[in-house]
């Protein structure tokens, strides 16, 4: 499992609870459902990161299906 944070620029995107553990690292172009099922982002880019004590997780950025 590891930690990830979902970010967007999109406002409908933005109100929405995005999961916070995975089960793996998704891939660019895999497909994220928001907590409850409700939207659905596509993966744009994933950035690996380490938090303030030496935790690794990513940051996902997501744009919204057409």
């Amino acid at each position: 499992m590891i930690a990830g944070v979902v970010t967007t620029n999109e406002d409908d995107l933005k109100r929405m609870i995005w999961p916070v553990v995975f089960v793996a690292v998704p891939r660019i172009g895999d497909f994220i459902q928001s907590t409850g099922g409700r939207r659905i982002g596509k993966v744009v880019t994933i950035t690996h990161c380490i938090n303030d004590i030496d935790l690794p997780y990513v940051r996902i950025y997501v744009t919204g299906m057409l």
